[in-house]
C-alpha cells in the first residue's frame, strides 16, 4: 500500500479531525478510508511535528548504518578474495621450483602459517 500522506501532513489532519463530529464525513472528505483514519489516529494521537520527526531520524540513521555495513561486507571479500590469490600465485610459483617457499612467503607477506576458513 502506498502512503499517500507524510506523517506531518497526517498530523494536521488529525487535528483538522478533533474539531468535526462525524468520522466518517471527514474520513470521506480526505479520502481515507475509516480504518486508516482510526490507526494513524492511533499512532500519532497527541503528537506535534518536531517529534514525529524524531521518530524519523532513527529509520534513517538505520538506513545508512545498513549502507555502511554493506560496503563493508564488499570490501572485505574484495580483500579476502584478492588474499586467496595471492596465496595461489605464492603455491604455483613454489610448485614451479623457482623459488623456495620461504623466499616466497617473505616477498608476498604471507604468513607460513595455514589459513584457516
Amino acid at each position: 500500500m502506498k502512503k499517500r500522506f507524510p506523517d506531518e501532513q497526517f498530523i494536521s489532519i488529525l487535528r483538522e479531525a478533533e474539531a468535526r463530529v462525524s468520522a466518517s464525513e471527514f474520513c470521506s472528505k480526505h479520502a481515507i478510508s475509516d480504518a486508516t483514519f482510526y490507526t494513524c489516529r492511533r499512532s500519532f494521537s497527541g503528537m506535534k511535528m518536531p517529534e514525529v520527526k524524531r521518530l524519523k531520524l532513527p529509520e534513517e540513521e538505520n538506513g545508512r548504518l545498513r549502507k555502511l555495513l554493506a560496503e563493508a561486507m564488499l570490501s572485505k571479500e574484495g580483500i579476502q578474495v584478492a588474499l586467496d590469490q595471492k596465496r595461489e600465485a605464492v603455491e604455483f610459483m613454489c610448485d614451479a621450483g623457482s623459488m623456495t617457499s620461504l623466499n616466497q612467503h617473505f616477498l608476498h607477506g604471507l604468513s607460513l602459517k595455514p589459513q584457516l576458513v
